[in-house]
């Protein structure tokens, strides 16, 4: 049974290690990954824009309420 598990492991250890880095393998996993990548930075500049509005609304509350009366 050893035996086995050895020539098993010599012939699924050169697979394994082929399919290990999925991006230099596969274009399209590639461009999903990149994909992903730039999604998550939009995420977050799209938070950003939305606070800085707030910000903004919350200055003009104020700027409204002390220097126009």
């Amino acid at each position: 049974m050893e035996n086995i598990t050895k020539q098993a492991k010599k012939i699924v250890s050169p697979v394994l290690l082929r399919y290990d880095n999925l991006q230099a393998l596969d274009k399209l996993y590639e461009a999903q990954h990149n994909v992903d990548a730039i999604q998550v930075v939009m995420n977050q500049n799209i938070q950003q824009v939305m606070e800085n509005t707030q910000d903004i609304e919350v200055i003009s509350i104020f700027y409204n309420r002390e220097f126009t009366n």
